[in-house]
């Protein structure tokens, strides 16, 4: 991208958000500098943070800075509120907790703008090891990799990475509404689908985050996750088809896909023959474990463990549906 002229495209805020005592990642000032080397001048670091904090921070070096204290408040919430600001042209959201790969978040940034679309990701993966780290990289595989990609291609996606994405601001002031949910993500996605946005959508990694490393955390992640899926879902029932129809089928399919299929392979181990369906078993274990005899097993322990994870989900989201309705 050596001949894209940086400065055309206008003015670029990059936000992030703290909480407690968070710190600005390293990774994020080496994008920052990445920008300075290439003269990406019109740029706006926005810091959103739950206390008032000193922020190490050079203007000089980076160009425009604003620390936003607003303790409480969700991610949707904030980015919301750039948005109706309608200062900047684009918006790249980045968590906080993430590690940057910048050379291919600088290359995904330039060929976003070019493609005149409303709303940018690529692919998020695991930055640390272990026993439950491992298996989440299989899961992170599968909805990143296979799910999302696929859903979007067919006009069925209704998600996005929320540890990193970008928007055009113009195209998403006056259609995000004034709501509040822990799943920014499906939101956004959704408000995508509902007014017929364009995507770009890149399979390259653009960053890493650390995986949970207890099962009590992912149970409190998913609950979490929960959480937000049940406020969006009712908030889709205000707006009618399709939002409705597709927020309950990305439920489905994002926690019942692999539950349905060890099904089918249970029925098709009845119906013509056991060795029949074992065999495709072992198909998708080695595919899912990349060919990787190392992997196995891994993928062996994710297809047990994340049965109940899913059915934790789902439980978690029709208490939440029935409680709110009372």
């Amino acid at each position: 991208m050596e001949d894209f002229d940086h400065n055309s495209i206008g003015k670029l805020a990059v936000v992030t958000y703290l909480r407690c005592n968070e710190n600005i990642p390293n990774s994020l000032y080496g994008l920052l500098n990445k920008f300075n080397d290439l003269n990406f001048s019109n740029i706006c670091l926005y810091v959103f943070s739950d206390n008032n904090r000193k922020i190490d921070y050079e203007h000089s070096e980076y160009g425009r800075f604003r620390l936003i204290v607003d303790g409480g408040k969700t991610k949707y919430e904030r980015l919301r509120k750039i948005v109706t600001e309608d200062k900047e042209d684009y918006i790249l959201s980045i968590d906080s907790d993430i590690v940057l790969q910048n050379k291919e978040i600088i290359d995904f940034l330039f060929k976003f703008i070019l493609s005149n679309s409303s709303l940018g990701f690529g692919v998020v993966g695991v930055s640390n090891n272990g026993l439950l780290p491992e298996i989440i990289k299989i899961d992170k595989f599968i909805s990143h990799s296979i799910i999302r990609p696929f859903l979007w291609k067919f006009h069925l996606g209704i998600t996005i990475p929320g540890q990193c994405f970008i928007i055009k601001t113009s195209d998403f002031n006056g259609i995000l509404p004034d709501s509040n949910t822990y799943l920014d993500d499906l939101q956004i996605g959704l408000i995508v689908r509902k007014y017929n946005l364009k995507i770009y959508m890149s399979r390259s990694q653009l960053c890493t985050e650390a995986a949970k490393e207890t099962i009590s955390g992912l149970f409190i992640q998913r609950k979490r996750w929960a959480t937000g899926y049940s406020s969006v879902l009712r908030m889709s029932f205000f707006d009618g088809f399709p939002c409705n129809i597709l927020t309950i089928f990305h439920g489905l399919v994002y926690h019942f896909s692999l539950i349905v299929l060890l099904i089918v392979l249970f029925i098709l181990g009845f119906k013509i023959s056991h060795l029949f369906s074992f065999s495709l078993f072992c198909t998708l274990v080695l595919f899912l474990a990349d060919f990787k005899v190392n992997k196995i097993f891994y993928v062996i322990l994710y297809i047990f463990i994340f049965i109940f994870i899913h059915l934790f989900w789902f439980f978690n989201v029709v208490k939440t549906l029935f409680s709110s309705s009372k």
